[in-house]
């Protein structure tokens, strides 16, 4: 995987989590502390998507979502047109 899309990839898991976080509309801190992470872990998540496979899936259990909801991405995969 190059580079770019491995910041893509995080930059859409830390648009999910703020996103997720905004229409449940509860703090930085009350997520995290439901989540089971400190306050700066999880705006440390929100900014560069840094996040480990365990603390993602805590994540979308908290907000009911699957971890393919949480990153953006949609299923079935769109094909792609040549």
């Amino acid at each position: 995987m190059t580079e770019l899309k491995k910041l893509v990839r995080r930059e859409s898991i830390a648009a999910g989590l703020r996103s997720k976080r905004a229409i449940k509309k509860v703090t930085q801190r009350e997520a995290a502390e439901e989540i089971g992470v400190t306050q700066t872990s999880l705006s440390s998540y929100e900014n560069n998507g840094g996040i480990s496979i365990e603390d993602a899936w805590a994540a979308a259990d908290y907000y009911k979502c699957s971890l393919d909801e949480l990153a953006g991405r949609t299923w079935p995969p769109k094909k792609e047109v040549v």
